[in-house]
């Protein structure tokens, strides 16, 4: 007796099926501007200094104990480093850098691409699981449930709860063991290291979407909408 083939796709999150430009380093400055408005950061240093020295940009080293609350205070730590380098007081800088989380995670930063729901509803009818698989916060999935697209997923991996970021192969094992090894998979992102360099490491197909960068994906589309032709 044939059995079907098992199909699974990854999908990222922010820049894949959600946008929520600058939303790190905005967020920082705010958080900075609603705890002490009388100081004030140049913007451009600010987005250089996030540019480096958190969980994803390190994925080559990564940190399994430091997940959840942990994973939190670890950027809490760097946020307050960066505050610091642009010349915030010490007592500052700590609070504002506990006051970035809750504006992370708001979920009337995020907004749905236009074709978003289109491309998981027509993924699901033609057979794929679909799975999120981004290098975010441990509370992503209640970002995802807040944007009304959850019911599309048969599960999310997340960096922050697990401890290993985009394109560390652990990340990749973790999530082809939690779909059943699947005998296709595809990881559609907009990163050409984590997303293309990492899936391809892995043994997926690659679409790159939603940019165009020095990289070689199997696809490249300008639109999710533009992935029912693979699928």
């Amino acid at each position: 007796m044939s059995t079907s083939m098992q199909k699974a796709i990854f999908w990222d999150f922010d820049g894949t099926l959600a946008q929520s430009p600058m939303i790190w380093s905005l967020s920082v400055r705010r958080a900075l501007e609603e705890t002490d408005p009388a100081v004030r950061i140049d913007f451009v240093a600010l987005r250089e200094l996030m540019r480096e020295g958190f969980c994803w940009h390190t994925a080559d080293r990564p940190t399994p104990a430091v997940v959840g609350e942990a994973w939190w205070a670890a950027m809490a730590r760097r946020f307050q480093f960066v505050y610091e380098t642009l010349g915030v007081p010490t007592d500052t800088a700590r609070r504002a850098a506990h006051a970035v989380r809750p504006l992370i995670l708001d979920p009337a930063e995020y907004t749905l691409y236009e074709d978003t729901v289109f491309i998981l509803e027509l993924a699901r009818d033609r057979g794929w699981r679909n799975y999120i698989l981004s290098n975010n916060y441990p509370e992503l999935p209640d970002i995802v449930r807040a944007l009304g697209i959850d019911r599309f997923f048969s599960g999310m991996i997340v960096s922050g709860a697990l401890g290993y970021d985009k394109p560390h192969p652990a990340i990749f094992r973790y999530a082809r063991g939690l779909a059943g090894d699947p005998d296709r998979c595809l990881m559609v992102g907009d990163n050409p290291k984590a997303d293309v360099e990492g899936g391809h490491r892995a043994g997926m197909e690659t679409v790159l979407v939603h940019r165009e960068a020095d990289c070689a994906p199997d696809w490249r589309f300008q639109t999710l909408r533009e992935l029912s032709a693979i699928l």
